[in-house]
């Protein structure tokens, strides 16, 4: 009898161990991009976190950890994690480098979700924060063409949105045109 409730204990803690694993697997993911072309690719490991949050650890095309991104879990947060959902690269000011883009979840109570820019700098080769450059954070989309971004937010009377549309220059962001309209939608 005691044999067998030490067996049953061994193969209780064992498939606890397997389903934490299993669950460890399902909550990160890795993903590459080369930054530039020509560059061998670099090394994204996007890691979900249990308090609410999530990091990204960035290593170089050598392998050595350059950067770690501690960053908000959106609240739609996708089962399974998909890491392809939470970040993207593009060249959002038209340097030529690739940049990050990072979903982070709601502002308070508004449905629309707060997104993230870090430009990559080659020449400390790492990637920078933008979120001090906008009015607000909010929704940024590169449509705004070839160096150029738009920040969509909800205003504070929670009834209309502003659209902020950036674009880089002089190695830096300036604010170009702002509009407010009483719905969602870029025309």
């Amino acid at each position: 009898m005691k044999r067998q409730f030490w067996l049953f204990v061994g193969l209780a803690i064992f498939s606890l161990n397997a389903i934490g694993d299993e669950a460890t697997e399902k909550s990160k993911a890795e993903l590459q991009s080369t930054l530039k072309k020509g560059m061998k690719p670099w090394s994204f490991l996007v890691e979900r976190k249990p308090e609410a949050s999530y990091s990204v650890t960035i290593k170089d095309e050598n392998n050595r950890t350059i950067q770690v991104l501690d960053l908000a879990a959106p609240e739609s947060d996708p089962e399974p994690f998909d890491a392809e959902k939470v970040i993207a690269f593009k060249d959002f000011n038209g340097d030529g480098w690739k940049d990050l883009w990072a979903s982070e979840g709601h502002l308070s109570a508004s449905p629309e979700p707060m997104e993230r820019l870090f430009l990559f700098n080659p020449k400390i080769r790492k990637f920078e924060d933008q979120a001090a450059v906008f009015k607000q954070q909010g929704m940024i989309d590169s449509k705004g063409g070839r160096g150029c971004i738009v920040n969509e937010y909800r205003n504070p009377d929670n009834m209309t949105y502003s659209f902020d549309r950036y674009c880089w220059r002089n190695g830096k962001w300036k604010r170009i045109a702002s509009k407010a309209r009483s719905s969602r939608g870029r025309k």
